[in-house]
């Protein structure tokens, strides 16, 4: 990256001592103009990907350079825009300027990190532009001046088939606190809903861990930021007592998988023998 700064600063460099040449004379250095620019190494710049593809997704980083060396330390200031409403301090991080110093033409990067948890629903999408405050005497390279990002969370590439293995599984409280595990449950039997390239029907076996039959599931990412896992009203098929006899997918809180983590997270309601409520949006966590 460095490296393709260096070079579009030389062409710039070069530029500016053609247009500063006169005839029969040396290249006048009093003369030689000033730019501030950002460099990156994209077919879409000035508009960038950024994508929190995880929690640990580290900064995005903009070089910057200068044309002319100065013996003192220039300071410039950075301003932020967003046509989308994203706000620094809640959904990114980022310095308010940068320096460059004294005898150098190469800056610290501007360092951007978005901030996950703004993003993790894979719903939410900014725009941000970065820019420079203008500055007396020192000029904005075109197309170079200004960078945009776009900041998300895109779905990863959904492979179906690599949902077919064995989970650890957890189970939790409506209210989120521990219930009971660690145990295993086992998805098989995937097989694309025909006439659908976003659908798959699929078996998980052991889910309550209580020996009820594998549920009848299915696979819906149609939506690329809402993954779904629906589950049927259906018999458990379980030895009685208090051992729930029907299960369903909760109306309220919504089955989901992660194509990028490969976590499958069930919501369920239970029914008695005679049709009455049991547990009620009670969470299996299978990963």
């Amino acid at each position: 990256m460095k490296q393709i700064l260096r070079n579009s600063l030389l062409a710039l460099i070069l530029v500016a001592a053609l247009n500063s040449c006169k005839k029969n004379t040396e290249f006048d250095s009093a003369n030689f103009p000033t730019y501030l620019q950002m460099s990156l190494p994209s077919s879409n710049f000035p508009t960038i990907a950024y994508n929190l593809t995880t929690a640990a997704t580290g900064a995005f980083k903009i070089p910057v350079a200068i044309s002319r060396m100065s013996t003192v330390d220039r300071t410039f200031t950075i301003q932020y825009t967003s046509s989308t409403g994203a706000v620094r301090g809640t959904h990114y991080t980022a310095p308010t300027s940068i320096t460059i110093k004294a005898n150098q033409v190469f800056a610290d990067t501007i360092s951007i990190q978005g901030i996950y948890a703004q993003y993790s629903n894979f719903v939410r999408k900014d725009s941000l532009k970065i820019s420079f405050v203008p500055t007396a005497g020192v000029g904005l390279l075109s197309g170079a001046g200004e960078i945009t990002l776009i900041i998300s969370r895109p779905n990863c590439p959904v492979v179906i088939t690599s949902f077919a293995r064995t989970y650890p599984t957890n189970e939790y409280t409506t209210s989120g606190g521990f219930s009971y595990g660690p145990y295993t449950t086992t998805v098989s039997n995937i097989v694309m809903v025909p006439g659908s390239m976003t659908k798959a029907s699929c078996r998980i076996a052991n889910v309550y861990d209580w020996g009820w039959s594998p549920l009848n599931a299915e696979f819906d990412w149609t939506i690329s930021s809402n993954f779904k896992v629906n589950i049927p009203y259906q018999p458990t098929n379980s030895a009685g007592g208090s051992n729930p006899s029907f299960v369903e997918g909760s109306t309220v809180r919504q089955s989901k998988f992660s194509a990028c983590d490969g976590t499958i997270t069930l919501y369920i309601n239970t029914f008695n023998a005679t049709g009455g409520a049991a547990d009620v949006n009670y969470e299996i966590r299978m990963n």
